[in-house]
């Protein structure tokens, strides 16, 4: 574990049930430079209005049918009529 630590450029001190170990940890700890991290932040969005929007998709094409049968100009379009 001593070379894994000289190798990395770190230092191996043996940390037992004792304080004596984790004092010395600690203080190591202390020493290191401190800085801020950078973070993103996230957010998630739930989608609430599915309903508002397939009535609004429903009337709409309910509207091009109604308008289907009043309007002459529109009739000769035949957007949804089908011969089979």
């Amino acid at each position: 574990m001593k070379k894994i630590a000289v190798t990395g450029g770190g230092s191996y001190i043996r940390a037992s049930s004792t304080s004596i170990g984790l004092d010395e940890i600690f203080s190591d700890i202390r020493k290191m430079d401190q800085s801020e991290l950078e973070s993103t932040m996230y957010t998630e969005y739930n989608d609430q209005f599915q309903i508002f929007t397939a009535l609004a998709i429903i009337l709409m094409v309910l509207e091009i049918i109604i308008m289907d049968r009043k309007n002459r100009k529109l009739r000769n379009i035949r957007l949804f009529r089908f011969k089979i």
